[in-house]
């Protein structure tokens, strides 16, 4: 690494990434200015309270997945408290047709769901002796059509897809958008096998550490938020940078709305931000980037002071979209967070 006193970043946006990446960067002694357009710190997380009721206007909870999430909440422990969600959270419905289905989580129950079809149920046996893909941008709508069958893709993988990225199978490149099930079949060959086998290998207890549990914060995500900016330092985040761009000269980027000079500029902003935070870069090679698609998403949250309907004993309900329904699904959130 460069000497440190060379080096001073700004980061753009005071999201959870662009927050987390100050934390570190203030961990390891590098100077740094954070900039967010808003006029408050956290991006798309938003905790609102309103009659008694806690809920959030962005995500609504994490799960961890990597132990670099576990290590980054146990640095915020004097500042944020983890709350884990109960069993109940491993439940998940999908919709078909008129009604609710839980999806499989075991070779019992997948044998006699009404979710995937006989033929289908039946081609999964097979699916350890399929041969793997050569095409490394294979779509993932692709891939689970080569080796689960139409029904898993209807109403396992489209739903999943649409709950993580509001997002289309046939665009998502497997490779890139789920990198770990991409190495499943080309390091063991099939996704059966290949995480029966990952299952068994021994593990540091770092890696330990990724529970994969579903988590939240108590009283809201933006205490977890309040906590990083509180460890970063106030006085580090600008906020209503509402026409921030950047100049280059020589190895050194400077800004209309900062004296400061900055050997490294990060940006954690949505891409279609960067031709106007970098207008010294050329359009040709920012193109891959700033031609990615967004999703439109309206966020509904509402709140019972007594629930008198069905019980709602899982994480939530995923629609497909063969369902032709105007709805993602729903998250059951009071159901396994307090």
């Amino acid at each position: 690494m460069e000497n440190v006193k060379n080096i001073k970043v700004a980061v753009v946006g005071a999201g959870l990434t662009g927050l987390t990446t100050a934390f570190y960067l203030k961990k390891a002694g590098i100077p740094f200015v954070v900039f967010e357009k808003a006029d408050r710190p956290g991006g798309v997380i938003q905790t609102h309270y309103k009659n008694g009721f806690t809920f959030e206007g962005g995500p609504n909870s994490g799960m961890l997945t990597r132990p670099e999430v576990a290590e980054l909440l146990e640095e915020l422990k004097d500042d944020c408290t983890l709350e884990v969600a109960d069993e109940t959270a491993k439940a998940r419905w999908i919709w078909k047709k008129d009604r609710w289905v839980p999806l499989p989580s075991g070779l019992i129950s997948g044998i006699g769901t009404p979710l995937f079809s006989f033929s289908d149920k039946l081609r999964l046996l097979a699916e350890p002796f399929r041969k793997k893909g050569k095409n490394p941008n294979e779509t993932l709508a692709q891939l689970v059509l080569r080796r689960m069958g139409k029904s898993f893709l209807d109403y396992a993988i489209d739903p999943f897809i649409l709950g993580i990225y509001s997002g289309d199978p046939d665009k998502l490149v497997t490779k890139y958008a789920f990198p770990k099930l991409y190495r499943l079949e080309q390091d063991y060959g099939s996704f059966i096998s290949g995480a029966m086998k990952k299952a068994k290998e021994p593990k540091t207890e770092r890696d330990k550490k990724a529970t994969k549990e579903i988590f939240s914060i108590k009283g809201g995500l933006s205490k977890m938020i309040g906590a990083l900016v509180k460890n970063i330092g106030e006085e580090n985040v600008r906020l209503n940078c509402k026409a921030l761009n950047f100049s280059q000269k020589e190895n050194k980027f400077s800004s209309g709305l900062s004296n400061d000079q900055f050997s490294h500029v990060i940006s954690t902003t949505g891409a279609y931000t960067l031709e106007e935070l970098f207008p010294f870069l050329k359009k040709e090679k920012l193109k891959s980037i700033t031609q990615m698609e967004y999703s439109k998403v309206i966020q509904v949250s509402v709140g019972f002071n007594k629930w008198k309907g069905i019980p709602l004993n899982a994480f939530g309900g995923l629609v497909p979209f063969i369902e032709q329904r105007n709805i993602l699904g729903t998250l059951f959130l009071s159901s396994f967070f307090k």
